[in-house]
């Protein structure tokens, strides 16, 4: 009984602390809580302007899928339809390098409806081999997602291994 008391008392007090407004300070003439939101007074206009919520067109859950190996390269699927746009993607040395960095390809894979496929036996062997993939089976690859816009989505790498089919 003892422990259900102090359940009801800790629940009652930690409802309290997310039910309070944020100050705001008295600098900020123009805006006030209103019906529990904030809204923005508009001089020019003379009227009130509510806050908006928005929600983000792309989240960190949206974007950052697990590539899937091919036999050729990798493939993304963002589970997505509505993204569309470009990723970069290039080779990272790691070694005696300070800083590695991605050394973007002059090709990229195009985003479509969500998927996007990057062939990496056919891009980024032969003579742009500079990680020397084909001999060790392993690399870094850094890819950058850019939405149809040009917004810059997310940037990321993946760790490889493998020598192909």
């Amino acid at each position: 009984m003892k422990y259900l008391i102090l359940l009801t008392v800790a629940l009652f007090i930690s409802t309290n602390f997310y039910a309070q407004e944020v100050a705001i300070p008295q600098s900020y003439s123009n805006i006030e809580y209103h019906n529990g939101k904030l809204r923005f007074y508009d001089k020019s206009n003379n009227t009130w302007i509510d806050e908006v919520t928005k929600v983000p067109k792309y989240t960190y859950s949206k974007i950052v899928k697990d590539p899937i190996g091919t036999e050729t390269g990798i493939r993304f699927d963002f589970q997505d339809t509505t993204i569309n746009g470009t990723i970069y993607y290039g080779l990272i040395k790691t070694e005696n390098i300070e800083f590695p960095q991605p050394v973007f390809f002059k090709r990229n894979a195009k985003i479509n409806k969500g998927k996007a496929k990057i062939n990496i036996i056919k891009r980024l062997s032969g003579k742009y081999d500079f990680v020397d993939w084909e001999n060790t089976g392993k690399l870094i690859l850094g890819y950058r997602i850019v939405d149809e816009a040009g917004l810059m989505i997310y940037d990321g790498r993946i760790n490889l291994r493998g020598k192909g089919p």
